[in-house]
């Protein structure tokens, strides 16, 4: 596999990310430092999936540009090497939340500093992402993971989403691991933090306009 050329200031992967995702700039910094994460030269965003020695074996791109529709895998991917967020915390994480994409994955973790109030909170747990609705990654993970034991299906809550979760569900299960599912309230993890930023943002809004009537 032979990864997209590298932009020199990524501007348009945080502007995407961190201003239209409203995903942790934190969490974005930590995954650019480890290489699984930059922007082309073509403005895209490239989510990268290495392997035990560090190696790029899977890349998946997003667009940034216009409607933002854009999306492939770099050809060459292997996707038994899916994009994981599990190498970061000083423990050995137990629980695994899985999804269908690398940027609702840094949304979850997101979500979960918003909620707890720590920058770092997301670093207790792993999280992979199997480039759509197949578990091509999760076998080969769980191989290399050994102290896994609870795995949280956060997959889209549409048909194709559910319908997946449903089988993968019921086979990790017969398996032996504990499963558990957590649907978003909107249709990915994505729109549920766009929609507690939001929230936020409005709070905040309250607060100060009635700071300034009081005075």
């Amino acid at each position: 596999m032979i990864l997209p050329e590298r932009i020199g200031v990524p501007l348009r992967l945080y502007d995407y990310l961190c201003n239209k995702r409203g995903i942790d700039g934190e969490i974005v910094n930590t995954l650019m430092r480890a290489d699984m994460l930059y922007e082309d030269t073509r403005g895209n965003i490239v989510f990268v999936g290495l392997d035990e020695c560090d190696k790029p074996r899977f890349a998946s791109l997003r667009g940034t540009q216009g409607d933002c529709s854009f999306r492939g895998d770099c050809k060459g991917s292997d996707k038994r090497y899916g994009f994981n967020m599990s190498e970061f915390s000083q423990v050995f994480p137990t629980r695994l939340f899985i999804f269908e994409s690398s940027n609702v994955a840094m949304s979850h973790a997101s979500l979960m500093n918003a909620h707890v109030g720590d920058k770092t909170a997301w670093e207790l747990d792993s999280r992979l992402s199997l480039a759509g609705t197949t578990d091509t990654a999760l076998p080969f993970f769980l191989k290399k993971h050994f102290d896994v034991k609870e795995l949280i299906f956060c997959l889209d809550n549409d048909k194709a989403g559910r319908e997946a979760t449903a089988t993968m569900a019921r086979k990790y299960a017969e398996k032996g691991f504990a499963v558990l599912i957590e649907y978003p309230k909107g249709k990915d993890f994505n729109e549920d933090l766009q929609a507690h930023r939001a929230q936020m943002q409005a709070h905040k809004r309250t607060k100060t306009q009635h700071h300034d009537v009081t005075i």
